[in-house]
């Protein structure tokens, strides 16, 4: 998003867009930059979010919880050329009881999902970011599915 404004864009192709807990995702990031740009690195990031909406006195009340926020180095700290370069990025996926949520937290949501709270299915996005020294950084997201392994549906 806004990589216009910064000279640049970077596109991402994953090999598919729908995988299981535990798979990795390949893919590769093409980055099309108009001229260099020094930058801390180029990123592929897992991210799984889920939205939580509540009803109390005070009207309906909607937030995001980030269940997964896995970042993985793709290139490392440069000055990356201007043109288009290509990467290729591996990223595991975590195990379906790694993304569950656990101890005080899990208690805290299992005590607000039996007073009203309700919340949305987990959605996953991969992202590739190129993190630019002092400046906007150049990204991309997408949109994936991932599902159990015994095909009982998303999370």
């Amino acid at each position: 998003m806004f990589g216009f404004l910064a000279g640049g864009k970077v596109d991402i192709f994953p090999e598919k867009t729908n995988f299981k807990y535990g798979e990795t995702i390949n893919g590769k990031a093409v980055l099309d930059l108009k001229n260099a740009k020094k930058a801390r690195g180029l990123y592929v990031v897992l991210i799984a979010e889920r939205t939580s909406t509540s009803m109390g006195s005070k009207g309906t009340k909607t937030s995001k919880q980030r269940l997964v926020d896995l970042i993985i180095p793709i290139d490392g700290e440069k000055e990356y050329p201007a043109g288009k370069q290509e990467y290729n990025f591996s990223i595991q996926i975590p195990q379906e009881n790694k993304v569950q949520i656990e101890g005080n937290v899990g208690a805290a949501i299992n005590m607000l999902q039996s007073i009203g709270e309700m919340f949305s299915p987990i959605k996953w996005y991969l992202e590739v970011k190129l993190d630019i020294a002092g400046g906007v950084d150049i990204r991309k997201q997408i949109q994936i599915s991932v599902i159990r392994a015994n095909n009982t549906g998303p999370l």
